[in-house]
């Protein structure tokens, strides 16, 4: 099945394109980026537009959920991936994200932050037990912080807990708390 990868932006212009490009990457290929631009005060969209020769168009949008309206509607492709950009007024992520629901037109929609990368095979994962099973409503991935991972092409090829006390911590911790919740809804 078709879904769509919604990714809410708010001045990141730093990290989308990394983020977009590891989607593309994605080994499941039946999808749509949806980056909702919420209002950014920073070159994000602009960015985002050259790297991938968006072009603004007209498009209705579908208004099942309450969002803040949209400014602009731009459309192209990565690769083979074709990208919407949607430009809106600012309305926090939660909006954002309603926002592409709305105009998505794929059945299952997952939300990613801006500054992530996903490893190759992510969606792959994480919407097989979605299509698989008919009790599977919702399913989460596993969240790790950069510090200490290295990704080549979508892969991993390397991880280390970090260097300083803090990072560490946190790395267990995001470990820890992931590992934990599989284990009691298993």
């Amino acid at each position: 099945d078709r879904i769509s990868v919604i990714v809410a932006v708010y001045n990141i212009e730093a990290y989308l394109e990394k983020c977009v490009r590891s989607i593309r990457r994605q080994t499941y290929r039946n999808l749509q980026i949806i980056l909702v631009d919420d209002g950014s005060t920073d070159d994000t969209a602009q960015q985002v537009i050259d790297a991938f020769d968006l072009h603004e168009i007209e498009r209705p949008i579908r208004q099942q959920l309450p969002c803040n309206p949209a400014k602009s509607i731009w459309s192209g492709s990565a690769g083979n991936v074709p990208i919407t950009l949607v430009r809106k007024e600012n309305g926090g992520k939660a909006d954002a994200l309603n926002m592409g629901i709305n105009i998505s037109q794929y059945p299952y929609f997952v939300g990613i932050d801006a500054d992530s990368v996903l490893q190759y095979d992510s969606l792959h994962e994480i919407v097989t037990p979605v299509i698989e099973y008919d009790n599977v409503v919702a399913v989460g991935g596993l969240v790790r912080l950069s510090n200490g991972v290295e990704l080549k092409d979508g892969r991993l090829t390397s991880y280390s807990l970090p260097k300083q006390v803090i990072p560490a911590m946190q790395v267990l911790e995001y470990d820890r708390s992931f590992l934990s919740a599989r284990i009691l809804f298993d």
